[in-house]
């Protein structure tokens, strides 16, 4: 079997602050992401498969659902997906209804699939879990590819971890947006990464999906549409101008150099 593997789409209506488009901008260029998405997976004869976080938030704007459903209208394979903390309201399976993606699950498609969870939640880690089928596992998770890889004090598993953990050959993992792929003893691990960059911590990082062959034991990367131009740190620098003008105001007040009084006018002044 073919297997096109994604997770973390974030699909948002708001434009993100690091990104330098409009809001219809923004809007086109999340669609062109998704349709080449799909046309790569039907060249390819291959299902999607979406380890969580399809949408940014829980209720997704109905023109993105409808973009959404409208791309994958054309989807010659099935999709299936998974919840995700960003996903389902308070990070629980038991909300899935309360959700746009309760909207897939709702639908009882043959086409679009809505995965049920296993959850476990382990201090601030949520896990969510589903076994596609006996060679492939979903799992939205933070996880980092080895230990070394995990900041220090969060709560994450490794790659190795999730091997450990899960039985099947094939684990498609979500949640952290750094892309790699891990294998051992012919099992892997393949974190697709984010769909878009939407934060400055991302910059670095060309949003890639997979291409997996179940039979043949092949992993082919493709890359997505990007333009690293339409990603931009201003607003921070903007952040620490202000943060510093601020700083200067109050050490002039504090060192006498400001006259400061019970005048608001003089004061704004």
């Amino acid at each position: 079997m073919r297997y096109l593997v994604m997770a973390d789409n974030h699909l948002r209506s708001d434009v993100p602050i690091c990104r330098t488009e409009t809001q219809e901008e923004w809007l086109a260029f999340q669609e062109e992401v998704l349709q080449f998405i799909v046309d790569e997976a039907n060249k390819a004869k291959a299902d999607i498969l979406c380890a969580g976080d399809l949408t940014d938030s829980p209720h997704l704007s109905d023109n993105v659902m409808s973009m959404f459903l409208r791309v994958m209208a054309g989807l010659k394979g099935k999709f299936y997906t998974i919840g995700g903390n960003h996903v389902l309201p308070w990070r629980r399976e038991a909300n899935v209804f309360q959700s746009s993606v309760g909207l897939i699950k709702a639908l009882h498609s043959d086409k679009l699939i809505y995965c049920d969870s296993e959850e476990h939640v382990e201090n601030s880690r949520f896990e969510h879990s589903h076994r596609l089928n006996d060679e492939i596992t979903l799992v939205h998770t933070l996880t980092f590819k080895n230990e070394d890889d995990v900041p220090f004090s969060v709560e994450a598993m490794t790659a190795q971890g999730l091997l450990d953990k899960y039985d099947t050959k094939w684990i498609i993992s979500g949640d952290m947006h750094k892309p790699f792929v891990y294998e051992n003893d012919d099992r892997f691990v393949i974190n697709p990464g984010k769909m878009t960059i939407q934060t400055v911590g991302e910059m670095n990082e060309w949003p890639v999906v997979y291409l997996i062959d179940t039979t043949e034991g092949l992993i082919v990367e493709r890359k997505l549409p990007h333009d690293p131009s339409k990603v931009s740190d201003e607003h921070i620098t903007r952040k620490r101008e202000k943060q510093a003008e601020l700083e200067s105001v109050l050490e002039a007040i504090k060192s006498g150099k400001m006259d400061v009084s019970l005048d608001y006018v003089k004061n704004l002044f």
